[in-house]
């Protein structure tokens, strides 16, 4: 059940210069009294007599809404004359239940079943004493009374306030004890009791425990989904990881059947230039032979000659003899160019995988880095989901 409160002089006197607006009201779920069996009953209008009587003969003819709609036509055109018929009952009724709500006011039972009369009274704050001597004295509405009152009260000086504090504060004390005693005789639970404040209370105490329960469940849900949530997150960065490592060891796996690749290549390639190179000697080895042969004929046949043509011959030797040398030292330093050319490839080679070495080394150096990064990174998540959870349950608990 909604209460509507009214603005509470308690907050006035709290703080003297403010006054209740309506933002300061508030909607709250509170038990109050049953109805008093004793009250009278509020009699029937006109309209309801003659809309009992109307129902009663169109209740099998028409629906509820037409019913209605069709009495309240007919109730309009209905003269003043016809009307009387229920008009005359309705107004004895009203009187009777006037008079008997007239005794059962003065009898003080309607007081009574709205607060119970053994019930100790709080006692006027400084400030309500203060108000309701203002009030015989100022004029105007009731906003305007409290407003003026308010800024009469912050403007007094503290000696004139004392006739207002006198004796509240032994008024406050008498009033706490007396309300526990109140409370710990059992007057305050027999009154709920008989005005039905109890029932309500429990029926309160009951949707209370129900809204904590369904909460609570909510709550472990909640969990319990974030649980999931967390270990399928966990779940895809450990696939995320095994994907990556796969996808590591597959790249190293490619390098080093390119790098093996280029070794036989390399290695096939210098194969077949020392084979290019022997046949080549070898031919001009045998081109030399052959020479040498041809030309030991032709000194065979001119072995007879004169002098002159053995001198020329003799030179014509030597001419051959060094021609061949040179032919040799031409050799030689081929041999050694290419010896050397040999050498510089092989140091190339050596130094092309001393750099694809050094690739690898920093390639795997930045995955190391790569992976301390992310270990960081899920490590400072993981420490503000721990916070996060923290100061949830700091808050629930508080």
């Amino acid at each position: 059940m909604r209460v509507f409160r009214q603005p509470c002089l308690k907050s006035v006197a709290c703080c003297p210069g403010s006054l209740p607006t309506l933002a300061s009201r508030t909607f709250a779920s509170l038990p109050k009294p049953q109805r008093d069996p004793e009250r009278p009953l509020k009699p029937a209008t006109s309209w309801l007599l003659f809309l009992q009587d109307f129902r009663a003969a169109k209740s099998t003819e028409m629906k509820a809404k037409e019913v209605l709609v069709a009495a309240s036509k007919k109730w309009k055109e209905m003269p003043g004359i016809d009307k009387e018929k229920y008009e005359a009952p309705a107004k004895e009724a009203k009187e009777k239940y006037q008079e008997a709500m007239k005794a059962y006011i003065d009898s003080g039972k309607k007081d009574a079943w709205s607060r119970d009369p053994l019930k100790p009274k709080k006692p006027p704050t400084p400030w309500i004493r203060f108000l309701q001597e203002h009030r015989q004295t100022a004029g105007g509405s009731a906003t305007e009374v409290l407003k003026s009152g308010s800024a009469k009260w912050k403007n007094l000086s503290p000696l004139e306030k004392t006739s207002f504090e006198e004796g509240y504060a032994e008024a406050k004390e008498k009033f706490a004890n007396d309300l526990k005693a109140y409370k710990e005789s059992g007057k305050e639970a027999a009154w709920e009791d008989k005005v039905g404040i109890s029932k309500q209370k429990q029926k309160l105490q009951a949707k209370k425990s129900a809204q904590n329960a369904k909460a609570k469940e909510k709550k472990m849900k909640g969990k319990e989904k974030e649980k999931a949530k967390k270990a399928k997150e966990s779940e895809k960065a450990k696939k995320a990881k095994e994907k990556e490592v796969a996808k590591a060891k597959k790249a190293k796996e490619a390098e080093k059947v390119k790098k093996t690749k280029e070794a036989e290549k390399a290695k096939e390639a210098l194969k077949a230039k020392k084979a290019k190179e022997a046949l080549k000697a070898k031919k001009a080895k045998e081109a030399l032979k052959a020479k040498k042969a041809k030309e030991a004929l032709k000194a065979k046949k001119t072995k007879k000659a004169s002098p002159v043509a053995k001198v020329s011959e003799k030179v014509k030797k030597a001419k051959a003899a060094e021609k061949v040398k040179k032919a040799k030292e031409a050799e030689k330093a081929k041999k050694a160019k290419e010896a050397e050319k040999v050498k510089k490839a092989k140091e190339a080679e050596k130094m092309k995988k001393a750099k694809a070495a050094e690739k690898a080394k920093k390639a795997k150096m930045a995955q190391q880095a790569k992976k301390a990064v992310a270990a960081a990174k899920l490590k400072v998540q993981t420490a503000k989901a721990k916070s996060a959870k923290a100061s949830k349950v700091k808050a629930t608990k508080a």
